[in-house]
């Protein structure tokens, strides 16, 4: 699907007469996101579909060859949000397939979308295996569904001081949400969300983590790593 999806991508944006920067700038996506998907290397984000298809009149071309399972907008799963936010069912895992950042395994069990707004509701004051499990959960979906908004309620609300846990999982989100910043073309901010990461990830003492940030980095500021 994803070489078929950036061919299809490449001819649309051709036929066009587009570059890849001017497609960036028409769907709010760095060009540099373009070329990848265009060079199959790089899944299309959910958005990016969508945006690509009505940019280039593609009829819906575009968005039948990305995957289309059900996905909606996660912040219907937040305490406070709008249940008419979400057009599509929030897709809510009853176990984690992502390591357990507290067990090191996969596998385990994550409670209910009922419970989790619960838990939600008191980010920031609430701690214990099943915050942890759902805020892995969280994170897992967001990534797939390309939901920048969602990572960054809950980076604004976590306060990981103190657990080790919850500071490795911030650095997670941390890093998730530099790189759906850097994806739109918004490198100060993507740089700005991996250097709290950092933060996170080094008071957490976590090396692999602290790795895994500062390729991103690397990669954003075209360094090597």
């Amino acid at each position: 699907m994803t070489a078929g999806f950036g061919r299809a991508l490449r001819a649309h944006r051709r036929a066009a007469r587009l570059t890849q920067a001017e497609l960036g700038a028409r769907v709010g996506y760095h060009h540099s996101l373009i070329s990848k998907v265009e060079g199959g290397v790089r899944l299309p984000p959910p958005g990016l579909a969508r945006a690509a298809d009505v940019a280039l009149g593609a009829g819906g071309g575009l968005l039948a060859l990305v995957d289309d399972r059900p996905r909606g907008t996660l912040l219907s799963l937040l305490p406070g949000a709008d249940p008419g936010v979400a057009v599509l069912p929030v897709r809510w895992p009853a176990r984690l397939t992502a390591r357990c950042p507290e067990h090191g395994t996969t596998g385990c069990a994550v409670p209910s979308a009922a419970r989790a707004r619960v838990l939600l509701a008191r980010l920031g004051h609430e701690a214990g295996s099943d915050l942890v499990h759902v805020l892995t959960a969280l994170l897992g979906e967001c990534a797939a569904a390309d939901d920048l908004a969602t990572v960054e309620w809950a980076l604004h609300r976590m306060a990981p001081a103190g657990s080790p846990v919850l500071l490795v999982l911030a650095a997670h989100f941390a890093r998730v949400a530099g790189g759906l910043r850097a994806a739109r073309g918004q490198d100060a901010l993507g740089m700005a969300w991996l250097g709290q990461g950092l933060v996170w990830a080094a008071a957490a003492d976590c090396p692999v983590t602290t790795a895994d940030l500062l390729a991103d980095a690397a990669v954003l500021t075209g360094v090597p790593a």
